[in-house]
């Protein structure tokens, strides 16, 4: 969701199931961190951040089908007497608890040297998504939207970055 749709990690990780309906993502929430503790916060960055954004099909398709493999996944920890923390959040921890923002950013790396491209973090993935979107021709209004921004400043300033080198012709 951070590569295709420029969630921040925490916006994506504190994403309810009842989040996602009609094919669009309702962002109203974030993990925010005090003392080393998280905790769901519908306290966001900016009042821009909450915004609703349409799923690409393909992207439904995903949601739906992580959604079975996370039933699989609570049903056997709750058969195996572990028990499942949350069953609302969409991305969790092995549990059901608020993902591991460590541990999943050695899991993005791993991911990464697994394909052969260079190691990144799970913020990265939003400056990617904001790239390759201005690549395609987006206008930078339309993303400073979907990043949940009220300007494209941040977007000229930030989050977009060439992906290919320019040729003046």
């Amino acid at each position: 969701l951070g590569l295709r749709l420029g969630l921040r990690p925490g916006e994506a990780w504190a994403l309810h199931w009842g989040d996602i309906k009609n094919g669009a993502v309702n962002v109203t929430r974030g993990i925010q961190r005090t003392g080393g503790l998280a905790k769901i916060s519908d306290d966001l960055k900016t009042e821009a951040s909450k915004r609703t954004i349409t799923l690409p099909l393909d992207m439904s398709a995903w949601v739906e089908e992580h959604r079975s493999t996370q039933e699989h996944e609570r049903k056997a920890a709750i058969k195996a007497s572990t028990g499942w923390v949350d069953a609302r959040l969409v991305f969790t921890g092995p549990t059901g608890d608020l993902v591991n923002p460590e541990l999943s950013r050695s899991r993005l790396v791993d991911i990464c040297r697994r394909a052969g491209i260079d190691p990144i973090r799970p913020n990265e993935l939003r400056h990617s998504c904001a790239s390759l979107l201005a690549d395609e021709g987006v206008p930078n209004e339309l993303i400073a939207d979907l990043l949940g921004h009220t300007t494209t400043r941040m977007v000229d300033q930030t989050y977009r970055h060439r992906v290919r080198p320019f040729t003046n012709v």
